[in-house]
């Protein structure tokens, strides 16, 4: 796996950071997209035992969960902005049209 120095302050010491390859980082976002081991290799014209073998890597396995945090904490930020909508379209079932449907639901919510 190639590496690179990066610098850090002068009064600490060089560190050398791992870093993922390209078609790593394509094989990262093809699986956070929920594409399969087969499906992965299949798309970059590599062997699925290369793919299982990235995914024992730490350091692939550490961006393979950053990633699907991200996408986990955004698809939560998005859910907690509809909420209110939701609430309001249930309220208006409640109180215009008196659903009893709507209220059957509430009543399991809760």
């Amino acid at each position: 796996m190639p590496e690179a120095n990066v610098p850090q302050s002068p009064d600490m010491p060089q560190e050398t950071i791992p870093i993922l390859s390209p078609e790593q980082i394509r094989a990262i976002t093809l699986l956070v997209a929920g594409k399969s081991n087969t499906e992965v290799a299949d798309t970059l014209g590599k062997e699925r035992k290369t793919i299982y073998r990235w995914k024992q890597d730490p350091h692939f396995i550490a961006e393979l969960n950053r990633q699907r945090k991200e996408i986990y904490e955004a698809g939560q930020t998005r859910l907690y902005g509809l909420l209110h909508k939701a609430i309001s379209v249930i309220e208006h079932q409640l109180i215009q049209e008196n659903s009893l449907k709507a209220a059957l639901e509430v009543l399991k919510l809760i």
